[in-house]
């Protein structure tokens, strides 16, 4: 069964938009079998591409893999559309503590309209886990084995992404091409492994090699903290020692574990075992980059490079927090709307995007807002020991430029939830 297919776009608003394309959930055969099965991952592909068919006017941006969290009625009992569409189109969602959790991986396409139609693209991934030969390799050695391979089999197309993920599963070998994975309990251990899914538009084949590079919020003696604008800074730093032939694919923000008192390049693996309900995070920027081969040792180009900038849009809060209602967020496609009309009015060149989500009111976040490079799970101690408790995400898009960009002339930003915060009104939001 395919994934489910989006209308025809016609225009679309400003010059960046994305379309979501969601694996279609299957009913259960019968009245004995209770769980909803989901389509797999790559039926997603197959829809996208169909869309880009039918829409010649439109050019494909990038892509990235998102994980919606399903609240547990989407994958048992009976399918109601309304529903399945309601959650797909929220802007927040809740992470229920102790109980199970369900998480479907769709594919989002980051598209721009073109003036006059093209020749319909159609994009295709490959995915590559740290899991190579039977043993897990780092994150380095994986890029290398990467770039050995296309010397012999390259891409087959332009590069347009190439984004980290984690796989989840509870014993043996992650299923890539899955597009479901459910968590029970806290106590209960799973494996973690990484990977790349390298995003491609079919074509000439790249022979260009990966390259990738981390920047940390701290060092490895935890005394140096720094906030999300001084990374940016050693981003910049860094890209003006890259050859001039270098090409930014991707900026992503990561979580590693944290564990007080251990340096960071200690926490940090491909592949690692543990309870779902981690409780404490750093985030980290990730770079990566292509480069021909033959430039990879050449000097930096002489001229001085744009300066790399970054923007982060959020949902608008339409309602605030009572004591016995949570906050409450604009839909999904109004935000898209206005991230479509900001981008329009914007001429600096778009480096890379990303789908990214905050804690609301738990977690660094309720304290310094959604610019924390940490968090934590928050936990409780009762009869039954500690334990994880209900918090809320709120869904957020980042985009990252080449040059300055600033707000259109009377653009109005709507109230964020860091706003709510600012105001103290947070501590009167509950999440149920």
């Amino acid at each position: 069964m395919d994934a489910k297919k989006p209308e025809k776009s016609g225009i679309l608003p400003g010059t960046l938009t994305f379309q979501d394309f969601i694996p279609e959930a299957i009913p259960p055969a019968n009245e004995k079998e209770k769980n909803i099965s989901y389509a797999s991952f790559p039926s997603t592909g197959q829809a996208a591409n169909n869309f880009l068919a039918n829409n010649p006017d439109l050019e494909v941006v990038s892509c990235e893999t998102i994980a919606v969290k399903l609240d547990i009625s989407q994958w048992t009992g009976s399918v109601k559309h309304k529903s399945y569409d309601t959650i797909i189109n929220q802007t927040s969602y809740r992470q229920y503590g102790e109980n199970a959790l369900g998480t479907i991986n769709a594919l989002r396409l980051w598209l721009r309209p073109v003036t006059t139609a093209v020749t319909p693209q159609k994009i295709g991934w490959k995915t590559v886990t740290s899991n190579y030969h039977g043993h897990h390799v780092s994150l380095m050695e994986l890029a290398e084995q990467i770039n050995l391979q296309h010397k012999t089999t390259p891409i087959p197309g332009r590069i347009i992404n190439v984004q980290s993920l984690t796989f989840c599963s509870k014993d043996g070998p992650a299923d890539v091409e899955s597009s479901i994975w459910k968590l029970t309990g806290s106590e209960i251990k799973s494996n973690f492994t990484q990977a790349f899914r390298i995003f491609y538009i079919m074509g000439e084949p790249c022979r260009s090699d990966i390259g990738f590079a981390d920047f940390f919020p701290q060092s490895d003696d935890g005394k140096t903290v720094k906030q999300f604008s001084q990374i940016m800074r050693d981003i910049n730093n860094f890209r003006e020692g890259l050859p001039g032939s270098a090409r930014f694919l991707n900026i992503q923000t990561l979580l590693c574990r944290e564990e007080l008192g251990k340096p960071i390049s200690s926490m940090y693996s491909t592949h690692y075992q543990t309870t779902l309900f981690w409780e404490r995070f750093i985030r980290f920027l990730r770079v990566v980059y292509l480069v021909r081969p033959e430039e990879s040792k050449v000097a930096p180009p002489a001229y001085e490079t744009p300066k790399v900038t970054a923007k982060l849009f959020t949902p608008a809060v339409i309602k605030d927090p009572t004591a016995f209602k949570p906050l409450k967020f604009e839909d999904l496609e109004v935000m898209r709307d206005r991230l479509g009309y900001w981008m329009s009015q914007q001429s600096a060149k778009v480096l890379a995007v990303e789908s990214v989500s905050y804690k609301v009111v738990t977690g660094a976040e309720k304290l310094v807002g959604l610019g924390a490079m940490n968090t934590w799970h928050e936990t409780v101690d009762d009869k039954h020991g500690t334990r994880a408790t209900w918090e809320m995400y709120v869904r957020c898009v980042r985009v990252y430029f080449e040059g300055e960009t600033s707000d259109p002339q009377g653009f109005y930003w709507p109230r964020s939830v860091d706003d709510v915060r600012k105001q103290g009104k947070l501590d009167q939001c509950v999440i149920i």
